[in-house]
């Protein structure tokens, strides 16, 4: 094989390949041999077929079957060889496929490559070093979220009106124009009165409803509500309060220590506690650390982006910026005009994020920061147990994508670069 490189920018080159006499006429043996294993040829046992008839009768789908597997291969051969690392799939422009008996075969293609990049100084960059520590106050709210989020409700006994705070038990369905609201219609529902959860003037009408009591009221939907549709208008809804119901907490004690199955003991419980804030705490500064490590990252170093790369991870933030907006609830139409607004920003967003990653490539290049099969396997594991799956199952979903294993890895390998540097950061603590 031999090849010529010729460079078309920072980050496009083209291949210019010529498969030998030799490697073609090796290919098409291999197929022909292939193929006369799985073929019937009337008077000759199977894989005894001359070529020469099988030749006349598929030579043109073998030798199309045969480019198929060969330039692919060759190509990147030549990539290789030539120290090329491609960020996308080449395009074949031109060729000269006719096979002809001791005759080469050429082509070119054009692929977009990762750019050269003349590193700036990557250690001992400064990121802020903040004095963590957790007060009392953080603890005590820690405990009574524990202690709400592990408490019962009972129904009230006490005939009296509904306040703040209570659960309010309610049928209610909502009217608009006299038609029914879509989905504005539940049994059995219970409302915190007080929180908030319902649109405006909703829970303080319901307020003062005793148990039996119904209900007529109205209300006006935001002009900024998620239904475009409701916006703005005027809705009726009817009410049935069939019970009240009150929040009870457990007591902070070491009976509810035990029941939490974080500790033995109140006090145990509380140093518990404020170990795990003082955990979340410390991951918060090393996320500041990251991102502060990326920003110089990108800042220092200047070279022309791979416009596919850019592509691809803006149409990437598009789709999640869309599923996200669809999720609460917005029209596709709605979602157009939000997409609009997002792309300004998105366009940024994705040139950062490229421009971060090949910086994080050839330091890892230059480090030699590779991600072992062993790490891999590790690095699976915590992201089904992050996500709720099963290390087999998040495995298969990777091998189905493009890329496989390997994009994983690259990931991976991402956040073992990133790291590194970190690792090699000045802390600097605030003035």
């Amino acid at each position: 094989m031999k090849f010529e490189v010729e460079d078309l920018g920072a980050t496009k080159k083209r291949l210019k390949v010529e498969i030998s006499a030799d490697d073609v006429e090796k290919a098409l043996n291999k197929a022909y041999a292939e193929l006369n294993k799985s073929v019937k040829i009337e008077g000759f046992r199977p894989g005894h077929a001359p070529k020469e008839i099988l030749e006349k009768r598929y030579g043109k789908g073998v030798e199309a079957d045969m480019l198929e597997k060969l330039i692919p291969a060759h190509y990147f051969q030549a990539a290789q060889e030539a120290g090329i690392i491609p960020v996308d799939n080449p395009k074949f422009d031109e060729g000269n496929f006719d096979i002809k008996k001791g005759q080469p075969i050429s082509f070119v293609a054009e692929v977009e490559v990762r750019p050269e990049i003349v590193l700036s100084e990557y250690k001992e960059i400064e990121v802020p070093e903040e004095e963590l520590t957790v007060s009392e106050e953080e603890v005590s709210e820690a405990l009574e979220e524990l202690r709400d989020v592990n408490s019962t409700l009972e129904t009230l006994v006490e005939d009296r009106p509904s306040v703040d705070g209570d659960y309010a038990v309610i049928d209610f369905e909502g009217f608009v124009g006299g038609a029914p609201i879509q989905g504005g219609k539940a049994e059995n529902y219970a409302l915190n009165l007080g929180s908030g959860s319902f649109i405006p003037g909703f829970e303080e009408q319901i307020t003062g409803m005793k148990k039996g009591d119904e209900r007529e009221i109205k209300v006006t939907f935001p002009e900024n509500y998620k239904n475009r549709e409701l916006a703005g208008k005027e809705a009726a809804f009817k009410i049935k309060l069939s019970e009240i119901k009150k929040k009870v907490l457990p007591a902070l004690d070491d009976d509810f220590a035990k029941d939490t199955r974080i500790a033995s003991t109140l006090e145990e419980m509380k140093a518990a506690v404020r170990e795990d804030i003082l955990a979340h705490k410390r991951r918060g500064l090393i996320e500041k650390q990251k991102d502060k490590v990326m920003e110089e990252l990108g800042k220092r170093n200047d070279f022309e982006l791979p416009a596919s790369l850019v592509d691809r991870e803006f149409k990437a933030l598009q789709a999640r910026h869309r599923r996200e907006l669809l999720s609460s609830g917005m029209k596709a139409e709605e979602a157009g005009e939000e997409m609009k607004r997002f792309e300004e920003d998105a366009k940024k967003a994705a040139a950062d994020r490229v421009k971060v990653s090949l910086v994080l490539a050839t330091i890892s290049d230059r480090e030699g920061i590779i991600v072992s099969d062993s790490e891999l396997e590790v690095g699976i594991h915590r992201l089904a147990a992050q996500t709720g799956q099963s290390a087999k199952d998040l495995k298969e979903l990777y091998l189905r994508r493009e890329g496989g294993l390997e994009a994983l890895r690259g990931m991976l390998g991402e956040e073992k670069v990133l790291e590194f540097v970190l690792s090699q950061t000045k802390k600097v603590k605030a003035a």
